[in-house]
């Protein structure tokens, strides 16, 4: 129901600005047209889904759960569109990657209080019960790493962009460096990065193992990217990825959790080497009940068999119809009939985005947004070159950082499934492309005033 509204309220909002009708927005338009055609023909497929244009191959079982995927489509269509045209100013670019900083340690914060009184409530008819690790608002943990791995990225963009902009050369006295980092200690740069720190004390606190690990090799691999690509950032961001290594990981994390996640990835390679003994061995195990309600004493985490079995058993759901798919969110309906007898639980994700999305849409909507992904990220990585200005680089990393860890994490859960995770990935795409239409605009106003 929010995502209705919101993708009518975005729709409305481009119709009733005349100014977005004129030349300086189709031509800030033009400048993302790979990315929004590729989202456009997502929507035109699932829209064709929902309206069972070919039975039997653009079909759906569930036109109400197909509907519901359509607005959601939508609605990150309209959003990567409004970035594109209400986003044309470097203060708005900043203002924006800000918000959704913003976010991320509201979000935190709610996490970090919610999880430290252990609170128990019901909202829109489900019930959220703060265990072990920390969720926040989402009904998963692994959900809340997934946002603030999103939020993280931003952070780190608009942190560069702002060491890079006030930039100084070092002072020659001792009592001018010790003002200099006095000055430093009451900047906004400060205040940002001990946003950071809360962004990390509750991602670390999730206890995900795939979100701290997908986060943390994303950081360093971004941060070699940049020392490789850029001569004027090979510093700070070298000092960043240094600083975030140790002051967050070892210090802050070591007090707030990061030995639970160490001990969940021991249990997890523990698992495995039991998944991987003998036949006779595994035999001898106590088999799991076929109720689903409880879970086999001899494995303490998930293994990564464990993890893997669901996108494995789903992938006969592509063979079945691989070029257009099942329908538009209609998993939970495809999964049930090849189901073996006896299988635990009740799943309505297959704990894998790359084969969720195909068994959704088939292989041509898989591409398609994997299109609209490669796209912005090779945007993106222009971007991050000392002839561009120190903020489009920061949205460069951004960009590069969030498509990094939601690539990994999508290998074994299903961020994208969630619509403010989605979402959120989607507004990071679109900002790179937003770099360019300002330039475009700009070299266009003195003609258009003249006009």
């Amino acid at each position: 129901m929010a995502t209705a509204l919101w993708a009518t309220l975005a729709l409305r909002c481009l119709a009733a600005r005349p100014w977005l009708r004129g030349r300086p927005a189709w031509s800030a338009l033009q400048c993302a047209r790979w990315p929004l055609a590729a989202l456009s023909a997502f929507c035109l497929l699932v829209l064709a889904q929902w309206a069972s244009v070919l039975p039997g191959v653009l079909h759906t079982p569930d036109v109400h759960l197909t509907a519901g995927y359509l607005l959601r489509a939508l609605a990150y269509l309209a959003a990567f569109a409004l970035v594109m045209l209400c986003v044309n100013t470097p203060q708005r670019v900043a203002g924006l990657l800000g918000a959704v900083v913003a976010g991320g340690v509201l979000q935190a914060v709610l996490a970090v209080v919610l999880h430290s009184s252990r609170a128990r409530y019901q909202y829109l008819f489900t019930e959220f019960v703060q265990g072990h690790r920390a969720m926040g608002t989402f009904p998963n943990p692994d959900h809340l790493a997934g946002y603030m791995e999103l939020t993280l990225s931003a952070g780190l963009g608009l942190l560069l962009a702002q060491f890079a902009a006030g930039h100084v050369a070092a002072a020659p006295a001792w009592q001018q460096r010790a003002a200099t980092a006095l000055r430093f200690l009451m900047s906004a740069k400060m205040r940002l990065r001990l946003m950071l720190v809360v962004m990390v004390v509750a991602l670390v606190m999730t206890h995900s193992r795939m979100g701290n690990g997908a986060f943390f090799l994303s950081l360093l691999l971004m941060g070699g990217l940049v020392a490789a690509l850029s001569a004027q950032w090979r510093r700070p961001a070298l000092w960043l990825v240094l600083s975030m290594a140790l002051v967050d990981v070892v210090i802050v994390g070591q007090w707030v959790g990061l030995g639970r996640v160490i001990e969940r990835l021991q249990d997890t390679a523990e698992s495995t080497s039991l998944d991987a003994q003998p036949a006779q061995q595994a035999a001898a195990m106590p088999a799991m009940p076929a109720t689903g309600g409880l879970v086999a004493p001899a494995k303490a985490e998930e293994s990564i068999q464990d993890r893997l079995r669901i996108p494995r058993l789903s992938v006969p759901l592509v063979v079945q119809q691989p070029w257009f798919g099942h329908g538009g969110g209609t998993y939970v309906l495809a999964l049930p009939p090849i189901k073996p007898a006896g299988f635990p639980h009740h799943w309505d994700h297959a704990h894998n985005d790359y084969v969720e999305i195909a068994v959704d849409t088939g292989l041509v909507g898989l591409a398609l947004l994997l299109g609209m992904a490669s796209a912005s990220a090779w945007r993106a990585a222009r971007l991050i070159d000392d002839r561009h200005p120190p903020l489009d680089k920061g949205v460069g990393v951004a960009t590069l950082t969030a498509l990094c860890c939601m690539a990994l994490h999508s290998m074994v859960d299903f961020n994208l499934q969630i619509p403010a995770n989605a979402l959120t990935l989607v507004l990071l795409c679109a900002l790179p492309w937003a770099t360019a239409a300002q330039r475009r605009m700009q070299a266009a106003r003195p003609t258009s005033f003249a006009s």
